[in-house]
């Protein structure tokens, strides 16, 4: 990822070399901050099942700067390594999704995938997946955020879970089934208040143009 990461850099300075005005540049950053992609996967049981038993802790044990709190569990941050057909299906179906959505070659898509498991109270607060390491070689500019919506729990009460994008400001009520992809950047949170369990999973990957 990090040799992408410098080829790409490389590419884009020779790019905006023969372009001074740089308007296409400001262009392209102004969409990919606002980008997100929305796609669609069935559900079946025996995904669900297999789901449950991934080895998970609860919510309330997590580290002070994790985002997510309230009643509830989560994996760790490994989901794709494990070997139940279903999940390693899963895991083919949404990297070929997020290649199409995005046109890119995705890489990394183990190394940052989880289950969220919310009840009545869980949510996150505004965050967004870029971390330290991530500003070496310009590395966020090429991770993104995939969401599949497993199971949305209740959503016929008063916080159904409704995911809040922020700059620029976008609410979306998930679907069962319902896959968003959005830049790792961009600041989200959740709140979830149903009566029934929500099962959300979660993957930050990167993509490159195929030239690279």
């Amino acid at each position: 990822v990090l040799l992408k990461a410098i080829i790409d850099a490389k590419t884009h300075k020779q790019i905006q070399a023969q372009h001074t005005s740089g308007t296409t540049r400001s262009a392209n950053k102004k969409d990919d901050k606002s980008l997100i992609k929305v796609a669609h996967r069935p559900v079946s049981k025996d995904l669900i099942n297999e789901l449950y038993k991934v080895n998970s802790q609860k919510l309330s044990v997590l580290k002070d700067n994790d985002s997510r709190h309230g009643e509830g569990f989560c994996t760790d941050f490994k989901l794709f390594t494990c070997t139940s057909p279903q999940i390693q299906q899963l895991e083919a179906d949404l990297k070929d999704i997020a290649k199409e959505a995005l046109c890119k070659e995705i890489y990394s898509f183990k190394n940052d995938s989880f289950l969220n498991i919310f009840e009545a109270g869980a949510g996150s607060v505004p965050h967004n997946h870029i971390r330290p390491t991530h500003k070496k070689f310009d590395l966020w500019k090429h991770q993104f955020s995939l969401v599949y919506y497993v199971d949305p729990g209740d959503q016929n009460c008063k916080h159904p879970g409704i995911l809040q994008m922020l700059d620029p400001d976008i609410q979306i009520l998930p679907r069962r089934g319902m896959i968003l992809i959005f830049p790792s950047t961009r600041m989200h949170s959740s709140y979830y208040g149903g009566s029934k369990k929500r099962l959300m999973v979660g993957v930050n990957f990167f993509a490159f143009e195929a030239s690279t």
